[in-house]
């Protein structure tokens, strides 16, 4: 176990090294991958007073690097907080964070300039409606990538399985596994290429481990059912929408599959993965987690309350006691499949469907992700659908937000995914109203309310 500590304490191993850009490439970069990868594969083994200590530790080291940002040395001096003796009991001082606290400052106050232009910049405006820039540096990319492994070995009964990402785009973490990438616009396409992944997964005879997003797997398993066709598959990997036990049920049915679910979040990545006996088992050695009640207030195991998360390989941009905005409940009973790693139930962006016509169904999810190309210009989206195939979009924009171009350009796309006849109507205001439940209303259904 001594070993294992080694390479999960970023203190301890250097990554800095292995992102250097002479060794950050084939072959070298697979040497901290397979590192981590044997690390993780054991330490989710360890005794509970292990992975407890190993999260309290990296707790302090994330407080202590985190303390030279300005958002964060101001954060933690008003909660009178000194990095360099953090304790346990000052977890519960920091106030939570929320998206908004990000949105309504510079991005120079929040992340490390130095390290901006070697990270990746992502979009979390899917769930909420309301953009949120991401920054992801090397490392954390790096350590993504093994933890992404052991679930799919996992899944996979500790063989490798190839693996086909049925996406719109590619998808972090896939740096170092044998996958393969099908393109899928959206839920509505399934039907239209559902012959060009029978022919895809048809030249693996042994069987594949189909990863996508929970409405896509409901449409393909839905799919295959009229058109009787089998595919050649070891399991699915649910994603990105929680998926009813109902649902779960008539996928597993129909493609005579095992379905898996991977609960991620943009800000820390994967949070947890479910075990063959669906449990779903927190990343305890990446993230610490939290449930605490509607004023704050820790919450002991098997209660259920609001999620808060704490990532620990993000050097660019810190996420410390980060409100996910889902709600769960953290349970510390044995799991028979013998690891330790606490289980998770969580309740998080429920699917949605709509279905537009006889022919169309598309889900909600689809609206959004055509949103994210213009996470730079919106400041806030809001979606109401007024008629069968008639929605309005409500945008706050940002600077630069070009509106002849971007509405055209987006429209075109609407129709393309959604339906051909779909008529879009744009309003610009200043400012959104957030739901009964303080989250932002992303979306609004005026036409299933009137029907």
């Amino acid at each position: 176990m001594f070993f294992e500590s080694i390479i999960l304490r970023k203190d301890i191993r250097s990554d800095w090294i292995w992102v250097n850009p002479l060794l950050f490439h084939e072959p070298f970069r697979r040497i901290p991958f397979y590192l981590d990868t044997w690390a993780l594969s054991r330490s989710q083994y360890w005794p509970r007073k292990k992975i407890k200590n190993l999260g309290l530790r990296r707790f302090a080291e994330t407080v202590r690097y985190a303390s030279q940002i300005p958002f964060w040395k101001e954060r933690f001096a008003k909660a009178g907080i000194d990095p360099n003796t953090f304790r346990e009991s000052d977890i519960a001082r920091i106030p939570i964070l929320s998206k908004k606290d990000f949105l309504d400052r510079n991005v120079a106050e929040y992340t490390v300039p130095e390290l901006l232009p070697k990270s990746r910049q992502y979009s979390t405006s899917g769930s909420t409606g309301r953009p949120l820039n991401v920054y992801r540096d090397p490392q954390f990319e790096l350590r993504s990538s093994a933890i992404e492994e052991r679930m799919f070995r996992a899944v996979g009964d500790d063989k490798r399985f190839p693996i086909v990402l049925m996406r719109r785009a590619p998808h972090m973490g896939f740096d170092y596994a044998k996958y393969y990438f099908f393109f899928l616009r959206g839920y509505n396409s399934v039907r239209h290429r559902i012959r060009d992944l029978e022919k895809l997964l048809s030249s693996f005879p042994d069987g594949v481990i189909l990863y996508s997003l929970g409405s896509s797997l409901l449409e393909l398993a839905r799919v295959c059912k009229d058109l009787q066709i089998s595919l050649p598959l070891r399991c699915v990997i649910s994603i990105a929408e929680e998926l009813r036990d109902s649902q779960k049920m008539e996928i597993s049915d129909i493609l005579r599959v095992d379905i898996r679910t991977v609960y991620s979040a943009k800000e820390v990545r994967q949070l947890a993965f479910e075990c063959e006996h669906h449990r779903l088992h927190m990343t305890e050695e990446s993230i610490y987690f939290e449930i605490v009640d509607d004023h704050g207030t820790s919450l002991p195991p098997g209660i259920k309350g609001r999620l808060i998360v704490t990532g620990f390989e993000n050097h660019v941009m810190p996420f410390i006691r980060y409100d996910t905005g889902d709600t769960g409940l953290i349970s510390e009973s044995p799991c028979p499949c013998g690891r330790t790693l606490r289980t998770l139930e969580f309740h998080g962006r429920q699917m949605k469907l709509l279905h537009i016509g006889d022919e169309y169904t598309v889900s909600l999810l689809d609206f959004s992700i055509l949103l994210d190309a213009y996470y730079d210009t919106i400041s806030q989206f809001q979606i109401v659908r007024t008629g069968e195939r008639t929605f309005v979009m409500r945008i706050v924009k940002r600077i630069g937000f070009n509106e002849q171009k971007a509405c055209s350009d987006l429209t075109e796309q609407f129709r393309s995914c959604i339906h051909p006849d779909v008529q879009i109507e744009w309003e610009f205001v200043e400012f959104i109203s957030e739901g009964p439940s303080g989250k932002a209303l992303y979306f609004i259904d005026k036409f299933e309310k009137n029907t």
